[in-house]
């Protein structure tokens, strides 16, 4: 309650939540903070709540429920007429259709959500309570597979990310593709479970400073997804974009053109450009009974360093990983293993 800007109450009616909200609770809360309360009347204390908004310890609070109703204590009284207080009376679910409406519902949003769709009303995820706009539901496949990838190829602890969105999507809500982002991020570099209701809360905690910048100027795709992170040892970029409004893919990673599927079995290579690189690569993996399932090469200048990317069929394990670098031209390697995409996000071969 120190921290937090909105506190709503979800708690059932008992002894135990009887005033759990009162003068001790309000005397740490921020003077910027405000209270809702939707659930019972009485578990924040109506005399305590009163005293606080006289007084300026918080700014102001929303309530629909009440000790008895209609209220007929000094204090509910008192705020229902205060102005810094939203009262509306009780209706909830008052039927019996309405009950079980309100049961259906909640249920196909939990499904929804757990099928990695949309998070609709959920009280503790920002930017989740509206749906994500079409053009930008492959984004949310996309974000946090980039994430991932670069969390796996860039050393060092994250100082600061840069979310570049370019194109006519830079006019929605792009905040949710952000989080997913996140999630992607930090779930590669920490054993803690991170979803997007705790994403944008853990990288505070992390001390990374997340910037999200929107550009409608149009470059070689009409829209982009460009991300940028900083850590305390290299700054690394990579650039997205959807093909054929359904396909994710990863067009660039430090400037190297490419196009790269982000699921499955990852590797990344950064090698000196040299007749013979691309060969060495496929004989090493198969040796091991590796087959590569896709490649895609790019290099910024002639004889210079070079960057492959290849979708395996199978894992690579550390000790093909090890050959892989211990290869004379190879500068670093990275094998990285990314979520397989929804079925209806792969062009057929």
């Amino acid at each position: 309650s120190k921290r937090s800007d909105y506190i709503t109450v979800h708690v059932p009616k008992s002894p135990e939540t009887m005033g759990m909200i009162g003068r001790e609770q309000f005397n740490v809360m921020k003077p910027s903070v405000r209270l809702i309360n939707a659930a019972r009347g009485g578990i924040i204390d109506p005399p305590a709540l009163l005293e606080a908004l006289n007084q300026n310890k918080i700014a102001g609070a929303a309530i629909d429920v009440y000790l008895k109703e209609p209220p007929d204590t000094e204090a509910e009284k008192a705020l229902i007429q205060h102005e810094k207080v939203l009262a509306v009376p009780h209706l909830g679910a008052s039927t019996e259709e309405a009950q079980d409406q309100v049961a259906l519902d909640a249920a196909q949003q939990l499904v929804e959500a757990l099928r990695g769709g949309e998070v609709r009303n959920a009280v503790n995820a920002p930017g989740f309570s509206e749906a994500i706009p079409e053009p930008l539901r492959p984004y949310a496949e996309l974000a946090p597979r980039m994430g991932a990838m670069l969390s796996a190829i860039t050393p060092g602890g994250v100082n600061k990310i840069e979310v570049i969105y370019r194109g006519p999507i830079s006019d929605l809500n792009v905040s949710p593709i952000t989080t997913y982002l996140l999630t992607g991020l930090l779930s590669a570099s920490t054993e803690q479970p991170i979803n997007v209701i705790n994403a944008p809360v853990m990288a505070e905690q992390y001390g990374i400073e997340v910037e999200q910048i929107t550009s409608a100027k149009i470059r070689e795709f009409t829209n982009l997804m460009e991300v940028k992170i900083t850590t305390n040892q290299m700054q690394r970029s990579a650039v997205g974009t959807i093909f054929g409004h359904k396909f994710p893919r990863i067009i660039a990673i430090d400037g190297y053109h490419m196009e790269m599927r982000p699921e499955g079995h990852v590797v990344v290579i950064l090698n000196d450009d040299r007749p013979g690189a691309l060969g060495q690569y496929g004989m090493t993996f198969g040796k091991h009974d590796i087959n590569i399932a896709d490649l895609t090469f790019s290099r910024k200048k002639r004889s210079g360093l070079a960057m492959v990317g290849l979708n395996l069929d199978e894992a690579a394990t550390k000790d093909v990983m090890d050959e892989i670098r211990n290869l004379e031209m190879v500068e670093d390697a990275w094998y990285i293993h990314l979520p397989e995409l929804p079925p209806d996000s792969e062009e057929e071969d």
